[in-house]
């Protein structure tokens, strides 16, 4: 599917195409793929979205949890948080 399918739905053909099959055939990407993923999980990022500010990780909840009770945050918090950390 990502090899023929995906291109072909998002319009990649002709020589693109062929580049992007050699990278796919190559598995171009995964040296940098490995180096992101490990220094994320070396900076504490467990899942995403992760945000950082300044070097602390805010406590965002991307999507109500109703079964532990944690609601999402609101557009408002979010701002607060990006601008002021609280």
């Amino acid at each position: 599917m990502l090899r023929n399918t995906l291109p072909a739905q998002v319009g990649i053909a002709g020589a693109d195409l062929t580049t992007y099959q050699q990278c796919y055939d190559t598995k171009a990407p995964k040296p940098l793929l490995d180096a992101v993923s490990k220094a994320s999980y070396n900076s504490g990022v467990r899942g995403t979205p992760t945000f950082v500010r300044n070097g602390a990780q805010l406590p965002i909840q991307p999507v109500d949890d109703t079964k532990n009770k944690i609601p999402a945050t609101t557009v408002d918090q979010f701002k607060s948080l990006i601008l002021t950390g609280k």
